[in-house]
């Protein structure tokens, strides 16, 4: 084994130990949807940007806020460029694993290939 194969491998192993750290609990990613479905989308709103403050690269947390904010906009035109800035930014941080899985294929390729 080479040793981009086992830093790679040593990336892969930590990274779910790392995501799962970071990650909300679902009771306090509840809490927001409740505050959202109770028609409050301002309170959730405010509470899912508490919940980004401790976890910013949480898809959960980040998706909570966009659905608020989405709530919000029919009464707030000036809200859509925050939004739409802050939706490019969860499309980014979702992507970051699917960047990870084409590194490792690209590896296994080279490997195959005799690089």
């Amino acid at each position: 084994m080479t040793r981009k194969s086992l830093a790679l491998a040593a990336v892969l192993l930590w990274l779910p130990i790392a995501h799962a750290a970071a990650q909300t609990s679902r009771d306090q990613i509840a809490a927001g949807y409740q505050l959202l479905h109770s028609g409050d989308p301002a309170a959730a709103s405010r509470y899912f940007e508490m919940l980004q403050k401790a976890a910013p690269n949480d898809l959960a947390v980040r998706y909570g806020w966009l659905m608020a904010e989405h709530d919000r906009i029919d009464f707030d035109a000036a809200r859509m460029v925050p939004f739409e800035k802050a939706l490019d930014a969860f499309v980014s941080c979702a992507q970051v694993p699917n960047q990870l899985v084409s590194s490792e294929e690209s590896a296994r390729s080279d490997h195959t290939s005799g690089y």
